[in-house]
């Protein structure tokens, strides 16, 4: 089973010969980065036609719902980061998480956003695992991300856990700001009761 699985962006082209030849040859040097600097050509999956692409947006949309799926069968609950950093230092924060994942011993699956360097690394427990024993990593997952200037929420906002990130994030005068506009906002407090403030 591969644990590591990334989606770029598509970028939408006009089927003409030419720009057929242009994406054509972008596939052929992929693969040659690919093999040159990786073991994983012959694991790598390109798309460039509509064909393809059809056939690996439903693999993308599929991935989340078979995890889903495991979870709901053995009645647990997963943990998973939603964190991105910059792009520039994406190689460093992918190595740490494969390394603190792969020292764990636990059940996991990487999937996320190669091109705005954003991961959702899914910590799936055990039969005799409990999701809370498994936060540490979490922890140790999301301080990788802040130590590179990444956010904790790429996509899925903050929420209940990861609220105690949100001081490492901003400053305390940046918190002050967000909860004067909430409270504009919101003036009676009604909106995502003790999700952030």
């Amino acid at each position: 089973l591969c644990r590591h699985i990334f989606f770029s962006i598509r970028l939408r082209y006009e089927c003409c010969h030419e720009i057929c030849i242009i994406v054509s040859s972008c596939n052929i040097l992929y693969y040659k980065i690919i093999s040159e600097y990786t073991n994983f050509r012959d694991l790598t999956w390109t798309a460039i036609d509509d064909a393809e692409h059809k056939k690996m947006k439903e693999f993308r949309h599929t991935l989340p719902l078979k995890v889903t799926d495991y979870l709901s069968q053995n009645n647990k609950v997963k943990i998973a980061t939603d964190a991105a950093v910059p792009a520039k230092k994406f190689r460093n924060y992918y190595s740490e998480i494969l390394e603190i994942l792969q020292n764990s011993g636990c059940k996991y699956l990487v999937y996320g956003h190669i091109g705005n360097s954003h991961l959702h690394a899914n910590i799936l427990p055990r039969e005799n695992e409990k999701r809370e024993d498994l936060l540490p990593l979490y922890d140790d997952m999301i301080d990788v991300a802040l130590k590179y200037g990444g956010t904790v929420s790429a996509e899925h906002g903050i929420g209940k856990l990861k609220k105690k990130y949100l001081r490492r994030m901003f400053s305390d005068e940046g918190i002050k700001t967000m909860k004067n506009i909430k409270e504009a906002l919101d003036p009676r407090g009604l909106l995502g009761k003790g999700n952030l403030f």
